[in-house]
């Protein structure tokens, strides 16, 4: 094994033109390690290049990077370091705002879980996993995938986006030598077992291990530890029956984000073309934050599922109390138009209301948002002493109708309409053999 500590307090010249020092260890393995510059707030990552294939392809896949690409790729800047033979790396600035994948996702037990789960609540979380779709989603059109997923190596920034800082773990799909690596924690089976080169299939597996322990901070295959490419089968408990299970299902991820796992892990993990891509797996995070509501006694974001939604938080014990939310659907109305007829498919998509008020975007309001940008407020929801009110901030009428009635009322744009409860409202003109999407306002939970 490669004498890393006889490195300590070299100095090293970087791209930059500093002067860096090799002045503490941060890890270490037998072919590369890291080390801090605390002066310059650097992290240097050195190989030591005595096996020729495994610095041979490290080289490869860092000279193969454009500095264009880094940004889509969510890369930190590199800068290379002037090193005498065999040894080759680089530098990245140190960020100490950032939390590593791995400390959210591995427990310490430093501290009461829950507790430290909360410190890192489930919104952030949910954030978190949606950013880190957004992410992936963008880097499939490079024509790059990653051929490791180490955990440390992905942090979230303090607004919840990813930053990477290993660009030796990115290749391009077609040219990869799979490496043998230490964490094979998120690593899809087929590059696990050398069957097949990374491609965005195999990074859509990886996205879907992370966010999935990310949530429940527990592999899908197993206790921290297990890998993707075990024998174990995913058999997802509904309640915490075992000591690494400690976030319920039910407290973690909604349906729609269970059944996108199910086809991940279950139907996806050798038929990879099962797999749900990264843009269902953004969309399925991005609809649970809606779902979101607020443990009155400790400030815990929560998830509501329905109108007969848990009723105590999962962090303190406390009563949920009354929760108001607009229950979306996807309708086809009769020939009578008549409302109590209208619901024909449920979207299992919530919105649940807080007092800070929500705006409505397309992804809430409209059945087909193909040609709508999702960033349009079509509606903006206030909430004060538990009365409800909509502005209608689109080009088009909403159509609301009230408990009992039969009749509709057209809200014109740029007006503000109060909705009792078990109102329900269209979001575009209610007409026969059309598919409209409407919104119920309902209360779960307990009443008060």
């Amino acid at each position: 094994m490669f004498d890393w500590l006889s490195k300590l307090g070299t100095k090293v010249r970087g791209s930059d033109g500093l002067q860096y020092t090799l002045a503490s260890l941060a890890s270490t393995a037998p072919e590369q390690a890291t080390f801090r510059d605390p002066k310059y707030s650097a992290l240097l990552r050195i190989w030591n290049g005595a096996d020729v294939a495994i610095a041979a392809e490290i080289r490869r896949r860092i000279a193969d990077l454009p500095p264009s690409l880094l940004t889509a790729l969510a890369l930190q800047p590199i800068i290379e370091l002037t090193l005498p033979s065999p040894l080759f790396g680089y530098a990245i600035r140190e960020d100490r705002t950032i939390v590593s994948l791995s400390e959210l996702i591995r427990w310490g037990r430093s501290e009461p879980w829950l507790k430290w789960y909360q410190r890192f609540g489930l919104e952030k979380r949910l954030r978190s996993s949606a950013e880190l779709c957004s992410t992936v989603s963008r880097w499939r059109h490079t024509g790059f995938a990653r051929c490791e997923w180490p955990l440390a190596s992905l942090s979230v920034r303090t607004d919840q986006t990813i930053i990477a800082d290993d660009p030796e773990s990115f290749s391009r799909t077609t040219r990869a030598t799979l490496i043998a690596r230490g964490d094979r924690f998120a690593i899809a089976p087929e590059l696990a077992d050398g069957h097949r080169q990374p491609d965005p299939l195999s990074d859509t597996f990886s996205v879907g291990v992370t966010i999935y322990a990310l949530l429940r901070t527990v592999h899908p295959f197993g206790s921290e530890g297990l890998q993707s490419d075990s024998q174990t089968r995913w058999i997802d408990l509904p309640d915490a029956r075992r000591p690494e299970d400690l976030m319920p299902t039910e407290s973690a991820f909604t349906a729609r984000m269970h059944h996108l796992f199910e086809r991940c892990f279950v139907g996806g993990r050798y038929a990879r073309l099962s797999r749900p891509s990264a843009d269902e797996l953004q969309e399925a995070c991005r609809l649970a934050l809606d779902q979101l509501g607020q443990c009155p006694n400790c400030g815990s974001a929560l998830l509501v599922h329905a109108q007969d939604n848990r009723r105590e938080c999962r962090f303190c014990g406390a009563e949920t109390g009354r929760i108001l939310a607009f229950e979306f659907f996807d309708a086809a109305l009769d020939a009578a138009v008549q409302p109590q007829r209208t619901r024909r498919k449920t979207s299992d998509h919530l919105l649940v209301l807080s007092r800070a008020g929500h705006s409505l975007y397309a992804r809430h309001c409209l059945a087909d948002r193909s040609e709508v940008d999702e960033q349009t407020v079509l509606a903006r929801v206030g909430y004060a002493d538990e009365r409800i009110r909509i502005e209608n901030t689109s080009t088009a009428p909403f159509f609301i109708f009230r408990p009992g009635g039969d009749r509709s009322a057209a809200v014109a744009p740029g007006k503000r309409f109060a909705v009792p409860l078990q109102s329900r409202i269209f979001f575009e003109r209610p007409q026969a053999g059309r598919i409209v999407k409407g919104a119920r306002l309902v209360a779960c939970g307990v009443i008060n």
